[in-house]
């Protein structure tokens, strides 16, 4: 298989794990916009899928940069990857902004990938997708929390002025669980006494958070991306070891192959 066909092959890969990504993405905070909104809940193995998706699509486009690394071929995959994911979220000033970051990002990775892989005299695919891989995982957790923070739900917060029903629910329960038991009285009475309490715990908490929430959107865009990049060690670190192995298949398949070269090193003398 030719260069050029090699190319085309692995873009069109991540053009498909784009798009799989993205609309799972899409339908995903749609989810978490319901949930906000306390009209649905979450599919854990939705979202698992979609995780899948992410680690598969950040190892193959840092492959594509250590296998295709001319500035031309990245511009191209951020392209593709940009235009996928309009597409998927819809057009908007921050998915434009959006998309612009995953570009600087994948340059930035170039960066890393390339010094790394000329600056050794052995090449280890361990140490160099693990410093390709973590501006990618960065740059798409921020495309994810910038969609997550045009949600309809999330939106919704910030002219709600009180806590959505999904907090009443969990007010609720704390109650009911934690100071029924407290209350001395027949069942009618003790239910009332709780409807009660929660009552005037959620009024409490509507007058004392509710000239707040607006700032709810960027607050609880800002926590969603903290908690996800606290995560992004284990993403890296899965990332590595998938981008591992499938680089070793690549090599034994002879899609790619390490050739050994003369190299001249500086050496510093006082």
């Amino acid at each position: 298989m030719g260069y050029i066909y090699k190319f085309i092959s692995w873009e069109s890969a991540i053009i498909v794990l784009s798009w799989l990504f993205w609309r799972g993405f899409s339908r995903l905070a749609g989810e978490f916009s319901a949930g906000a909104a306390g009209t649905a809940s979450f599919s854990s193995g939705f979202s698992a899928d979609v995780i899948i998706y992410f680690l598969a699509l950040a190892v193959l486009i840092c492959l594509g940069i250590m296998f295709f690394g001319k500035i031309w071929q990245v511009i191209l995959t951020g392209v593709l990857v940009g235009c996928v994911f309009l597409l998927s979220v819809g057009l908007s000033n921050f998915n434009l902004i959006s998309a612009g970051i995953l570009l600087l990002f994948l340059f930035y990775a170039r960066l890393n990938i390339s010094s790394e892989s000329k600056e050794r005299i052995k090449i280890n695919a361990r140490i160099i997708l693990s410093r390709g891989l973590t501006p990618i995982v960065l740059a798409l957790l921020l495309m994810a929390s910038l969609v997550i923070y045009q949600s309809p739900g999330v939106k919704a917060l910030e002219k709600a002025g009180k806590i959505p029903p999904a907090g009443e629910k969990f007010v609720n329960s704390v109650v009911e669980n934690f100071i029924g038991n407290l209350i001395e009285g027949s069942p009618q009475e003790k239910q009332a006494a709780t409807k009660e309490i929660s009552r005037q715990t959620i009024g409490q908490i509507n007058a004392i958070a509710g000239p707040y929430f607006k700032y709810s959107p960027p607050v609880l865009t800002a926590a969603l991306f903290l908690l996800l990049w606290g995560f992004h060690g284990i993403f890296v670190w899965l990332g590595v070891l998938a981008g591992w192995l499938l680089f070793f298949i690549l090599k034994k398949l002879k899609f790619a192959r390490i050739e050994e070269r003369e190299t001249k090193a500086e050496t510093l003398i006082m």
